[in-house]
């Protein structure tokens, strides 16, 4: 009974587990695309210098709750545009990162995600998402 009983108990450890990384996975497969498409929306704001039109197509983010920070930057890595969370009384102290590799880290609740801006294979920009993995 008791070998029953611890294997079951790892079974489910596995299961739960195997979970919380599929979740993981499954959230920045879901970020990567969001900032594929804020790149693929911007390049010609970009391109042209409009960072209005840069600002309001990060601020259509304001429909998702988890995302506390965004942010485009040119290659040379200047802030171009910017998006924080109004709805989350901590967005004024979300600080926006200088511009990282390509690529994605967790650190605390906060999943960050660093994607490029491409025209013609050619790095115009990066995408910065800051999403909050806490409910």
């Amino acid at each position: 009974m008791l070998t029953s009983g611890v294997a079951v108990f790892m079974a489910c450890v596995a299961f739960v587990a195997n979970d919380f990384i599929s979740l993981k996975q499954q959230e920045v497969r879901k970020l990567s695309i969001l900032a594929d498409i804020i790149g693929h929306n911007t390049v010609s704001a970009i391109t042209f210098g409009d960072t209005k039109s840069a600002s309001d197509d990060l601020s259509a983010l304001s429909s998702d709750n988890h995302i506390d920070a965004a942010c485009i930057y040119k290659v040379d890595g200047t802030i171009f545009a910017k998006y924080q969370n109004k709805n989350d009384p901590k967005s004024h102290r979300v600080l926006i990162p200088p511009l990282g590799e390509e690529g994605y880290h967790f650190e605390g609740a906060h999943l960050h995600l660093f994607r490029s801006i491409l025209l013609d294979r050619e790095e115009i920009g990066r995408v910065y998402l800051q999403f909050n993995t806490d409910g």
